[in-house]
């Protein structure tokens, strides 16, 4: 396996990748709202988070959460995404669950610099829009069903 460090950001040199709301026109802003992940590995298929969950301050779409030493990729090339989702959630999965704002960019290739190195950018990564999933049929179901047992019982 190799390793290499990167910089966490979607903004730097010819990086200029914004992050949005919802609506896909808003980008996010604000400090402390939103948490994001960064999860890599030597294919795509084999991603893991690395480094700290971050909760990094969003200026008009753009991030920079720092560098990262990355250890579990095949030589200085690796895939990585960037997960994205509102701290009302406490993780990813939490936050598809319950519909809450989340978002991930889709896989792309990055190349990590030497220890010895400044970190590198994160030229590939592609923008994102956050989320909000329509409620899932089995939570149609539930409230269907509480809506009978309401009217059979004060019906």
């Amino acid at each position: 396996m190799g390793q290499g460090y990167v910089e966490v950001a979607n903004i730097g040199g010819t990086l200029n990748s914004p992050f949005f709301d919802v609506d896909g026109v808003t980008p996010l802003n604000g400090s402390g709202r939103w948490y994001e992940q960064f999860l890599a590995g030597p294919d795509s298929g084999s991603l893991t988070p690395v480094g700290p969950t971050f909760t990094d301050q969003f200026i008009d779409g753009w991030f920079n959460a720092g560098a990262v030493h990355v250890t579990n990729i095949s030589g200085p090339d690796g895939f990585a995404v960037v997960r994205v989702w509102d701290r009302s959630a406490s993780s990813f999965a939490e936050a598809q669950a319950l519909s809450i704002p989340h978002g991930e960019t889709t896989v792309f290739a990055f190349t990590a610099a030497g220890l010895l190195q400044a970190p590198a950018q994160l030229l590939n990564m592609p923008s994102l829009t956050l989320v909000v999933p329509e409620p899932s049929v089995l939570a149609f179901a539930v409230v269907g069903a509480a809506v009978l047992v309401f009217l059979r019982r004060f019906g």
